[in-house]
């Protein structure tokens, strides 16, 4: 009897302490999730409409139309940058043929009076899908490589980069933001668990 009166306690204590776990793990989890939608998707997205409908660049003329775009980039040297190009048409094809309801700053048309208000949401859809992936991606990297406690840092890290790659979307192109994500990728692909002991180590 007094064996068994050692033993629940103990077994109390396990099952306890096995649901505090189970907490925290969720808990985390749900953090992580939070963290993800905010730094992945809404702060890339919020800064992203400031840049493309609050401002007008004076540096990108005359690609505001299809036709516009097919003579700047699939002549000279950017033609070779294929990628841009390809989601770029397929992104404003989707739109057109959806219907869905597009936006573009009124000096558009002082850029390119030839404009087409989809083609321009094309622009900004197409650039903020990369933005949100590079920021995604860089979170998970900063997370990873942040001592315990301090993720914080790399959060604030992945904030200040997306702010930095937007302000270079004043130049409106359809490559730079997905060279920022595919360069990112390879970054964080390329850490494995002894480059991350050694950073934190360090």
């Amino acid at each position: 009897v007094h064996g068994d009166d050692h033993i629940l306690p103990t077994r109390d204590r396990l099952v306890e302490e096995d649901h505090r776990e189970r907490s925290e793990r969720m808990a985390d989890s749900t953090m992580r999730v939070i963290r993800l939608v905010g730094l992945g998707f809404i702060i890339p997205l919020v800064l992203s409409m400031v840049v493309y409908f609050g401002f007008v660049s004076s540096y990108t003329v005359g690609v505001f139309s299809e036709a516009g775009f097919r003579a700047q980039y699939e002549t000279g040297i950017y033609k070779y940058r294929v990628l841009g190009q390809i989601t770029l048409l397929e992104i404003h094809e989707i739109i057109e043929r959806s219907g869905l309801p597009v936006i573009a700053p009124p000096g558009m048309f002082l850029l390119d009076r030839n404009g087409n208000p989809s083609f321009y949401m094309a622009y900004f859809l197409n650039n903020t899908l990369f933005l949100c992936l590079t920021c995604s991606v860089l979170m998970l990297l900063f997370e990873k490589l942040s001592p315990p406690g301090s993720v914080w840092i790399g959060d604030l890290l992945v904030v200040l980069l997306c702010l930095l790659m937007t302000i270079t979307q004043y130049i409106v192109v359809p490559y730079d933001t997905m060279a920022c994500f595919f360069l990112c990728l390879a970054f964080a692909l390329s850490f494995d668990d002894y480059v991350v002991t050694v950073f934190n180590s360090g």
